[in-house]
């Protein structure tokens, strides 16, 4: 039996500097025992709500690029990516999104897609800078039993890449490609323009122009035809003038030498559909995390016989709140979310990916965004 899939699926959709979430009420569906709202302990509840073993819960989601591409600095193209799943460049004054999610808040930036009483889901930024560096992103589980709360994530899966090339006489490609290693390295120091000889160990480099080169970027030496040698990173505050500062000393440089840095860096994520996964074992106490099927993290729950469940509270998609506070206090998701199902056991492989297909006797719950014509 073959399996066809046709066309773009579609999505809820949490636009770039959205503020906005899905709930699904718990009073709205468990009946209030003795007219005790304020208390849910008496009541009765079931489905996910109810649920006291084994459980899973997956999502197909497309994350948007929170990080943006900073406003100083030309990183090798003349024109911002300006699509509608990447932050605005950022600023200070009027810019909207610095308003809206400081860079500094970007960095660590976690974006809840999953929440109930006793259990969150997460994508967390893994960026420290956003000059030629798209957002990235790892899968954050945080859960809370009587003993306490605890929390766990895997490295970084969802990445962006280098594969960004342009025609000659682009607009955006202002810059000769001078050699290539398999991490796509490419010169960025303007002809004309030398370097100050260095005879003795110096972490400052001399004679560059300084809007080629950003904080927290890595410099490159080309040695011969396609070996590529880091010099360092260039550090906080490390850009003044025409000099720029590494974290590491550098021995000798003569006038003639050509520094290097990373090509663009593009979130080709935004036009993927992606799979995470978090598989609970009531009897090991077992929460194993899943990206694209690939197991990426295994974690053992505190409290060695508690069993996680999703606690009595509504259930929150979009952000860990339905308040109102500002979009990093919210950890406010920005992306789609294609499919969501929560399932009544304990899942370690995942035939589909690219759709969820519960077996519905064991689903808890299951969201599929589609608009469909049958």
């Amino acid at each position: 039996m073959y399996d066809v899939y046709v066309g773009k699926k579609k999505s809820l959709v949490f636009p770039i500097m959205c503020n906005s979430h899905v709930s699904i009420s718990y009073t709205e569906n468990v009946p209030d025992i003795e007219s005790t709202s304020s208390d849910t302990t008496d009541d009765i509840p079931y489905g996910i709500w109810g649920h006291e073993s084994d459980w899973t819960v997956e999502a197909l989601l497309t994350p948007y690029d929170i990080n943006g591409s900073a406003s100083a600095g030309r990183q090798g193209r003349t024109a911002q990516n300006n699509r509608r799943g990447v932050m605005p460049a950022n600023g200070t004054g009027t810019f909207i999104s610095e308003a809206y999610l400081p860079t500094s808040d970007r960095f660590g930036h976690k974006m809840c897609f999953f929440k109930c009483a006793n259990f969150s889901l997460y994508l967390i930024n893994t960026t420290t800078i956003n000059s030629n560096q798209p957002a990235e992103y790892a899968i954050r589980v945080e859960y809370s039993t009587s003993s306490g709360s605890a929390s766990f994530q895997s490295d970084t899966v969802i990445k962006a890449i280098h594969n960004r090339s342009y025609q000659y006489g682009d607009t955006n490609f202002n810059n000769h490609i001078e050699g290539f290693d398999k991490n796509s390295r490419i010169r960025f120091n303007d002809a004309g323009i030398n370097l100050v000889a260095i005879t003795s160990p110096s972490t400052t480099i001399q004679g560059i122009d300084p809007n080629n080169f950003a904080e927290g970027q890595q410099v490159f030496i080309r040695e011969n035809e396609f070996d590529f040698t880091l010099l360092g990173t260039i550090t906080t505050g490390g850009i003044a003038g025409s000099n720029i500062t590494l974290d590491t000393t550098v021995n000798a440089l003569s006038s003639a030498t050509r520094l290097f840095t990373r090509t663009y860096k593009e979130p080709k994520y935004i036009d993927n559909i992606h799979h995470v996964a978090v598989g609970y074992s009531s009897t090991g106490q077992k929460l194993n995390v899943y990206y694209n099927g690939a197991l990426v993290k295994t974690s053992t729950k505190s409290g060695a016989t508690e069993i996680l469940t999703f606690g009595r509270e509504d259930i929150v998609i979009g952000k860990k709140t339905t308040g109102n506070v500002s979009a990093s206090a919210d950890c406010q998701f920005m992306g789609e979310i294609h499919e969501l199902a929560v399932i009544g056991n304990y899942q370690k492989s995942f035939r589909y990916t690219n759709s969820l297909m519960p077996k519905f006797s064991e689903t808890l719950l299951f969201l599929q965004f589609e608009e469909e014509n049958l």
